[in-house]
């Protein structure tokens, strides 16, 4: 299990339709290492033997001030787990800072960088990032399809009630999305953050959050069995969310949109 967990609210992109909700981020700012940061991870620690991936991400992880002491504390309660660092590399010169470069190589960080239709019209420097990263032997990866990531799908809730539902496993937001929030796991992205969506605009109150959508690790009786399974089940925003449809089903399309800053606004998350 593959699990993913905010340091920042902040972003220097703010995507339309951000599935993560960031432009419209109930607490707009990035989190503190002591009073939320490490709380998470250590709620996590006593389960890491089903996690297989942790990734640092947000909002842009780059933008937190403090990122170098978070990834050594990230190292310190996850000793056994492999971390990666997901960013869009945007601001390359946050990357010759040799504090940060140490921290990555001491704490055996994984760099995944996504590079996004905004580097091309800034004409942001990659190479010379993947200099930097290959000459101080830090591992990285690139996804950097533009011709589908200049497209973005939208509106990944509606109003109406899903008629199909699709297997969990089938969905890709509960394989590759499961979030580490307040202490608890969510089983995806979108039910960890709606409550952005609900909190900007409170007309929504037809999106609903139930027990279903996450496990609280701090509850003792927890065991891993237990959150593997959840991880595995529906709740009932899931109802309300075509997001894994529009990957499965050709007759959900959802509506394609050209990449573009956010203008937050309600039409970016919600069909009709």
């Amino acid at each position: 299990m593959e699990v993913s967990l905010h340091i920042t609210e902040q972003c220097n992109l703010n995507c339309k339709s951000c599935l993560h909700m960031i432009p419209i981020a109930k607490v707009p700012y990035w989190w503190y290492m002591e009073e939320y940061i490490r709380p998470n991870l250590k709620a996590l620690k006593k389960h890491e033997k089903i996690v297989d991936k942790f990734i640092l991400m947000g909002g842009e992880p780059t933008t937190h001030p403090h990122l170098s002491s978070i990834l050594y504390i990230t190292r310190e309660e996850l000793p056994n787990i492999p971390i990666c660092l997901s960013t869009n590399g945007v601001d390359v010169k946050k990357f010759e800072d040799e504090v940060l470069i140490k921290s990555i190589q001491r704490n055996s960080i994984f760099i995944d960088v996504s590079e996004y239709p905004y580097s091309q019209n800034a004409r942001v420097n990659y190479d010379h990032l993947y200099e930097i990263f290959e000459s101080n032997n830090i591992e990285y990866s690139v996804d950097a399809d533009m011709e589908m990531d200049s497209k973005f799908l939208t509106q990944p809730f509606r109003k109406e009630i899903n008629n199909y539902i699709l297997k969990p496993e089938e969905c890709k937001a509960h394989h590759y999305c499961t979030m580490l929030k307040d202490c608890k796991l969510w089983v995806c992205h979108l039910a960890a953050y709606v409550d952005s969506l609900k909190y900007r605009f409170p007309e929504l109150d037809w999106i609903n959050i139930d027990e279903g959508a996450y496990v609280d690790l701090e509850d003792p009786d927890i065991t891993d069995n237990m959150i593997l399974e959840k991880m595995k089940s529906f709740s009932i925003i899931c109802k309300h969310c075509i997001e894994p449809h529009r990957w499965w089903r050709s007759d959900e399309p959802g509506e394609m949109v050209d990449w573009g800053r956010s203008e937050r606004k309600k039409e970016e998350w919600v069909r009709g």
